[in-house]
Parts: structure tokens; C-alpha cells; sequence
């Protein structure tokens, strides 16, 4: 994960930061959410400061 977030450096990442993009989906989070599949993917949205 390191490897990943290091591409974000000098930037404010986004939350939920860097996770599997299974993970990314703000809309559908809490007890209702479905689960993620595993996949080998992660992802991460950032802003410049």
C-alpha cells in the first residue's frame, strides 16, 4: 500500500484514502453496504493543497 500512497505525495488525499476500489463507493457505505469482492485493485482520489 505504501507503493501506492507514495504516488499521492505533497497532496491531501481524499477519504477514504487509499483502499481496494471495491472500498471506494461513498454512496453505498454503513450496514447496507454490499460486500466488496476481492480484487487486486486499489485506488485513491486526492486534491492539491
Amino acid at each position: 500500500m505504501a507503493r501506492i500512497e507514495a504516488f499521492f505525495d505533497g497532496l491531501e488525499l481524499v477519504e477514504p484514502g487509499v483502499v481496494s476500489v471495491p472500498l471506494w463507493r461513498p454512496e453505498e457505505s454503513g450496514a447496507d453496504a454490499p460486500a466488496p469482492a476481492p480484487i487486486g485493485q486499489h485506488g485513491g482520489l486526492a486534491r492539491k493543497p
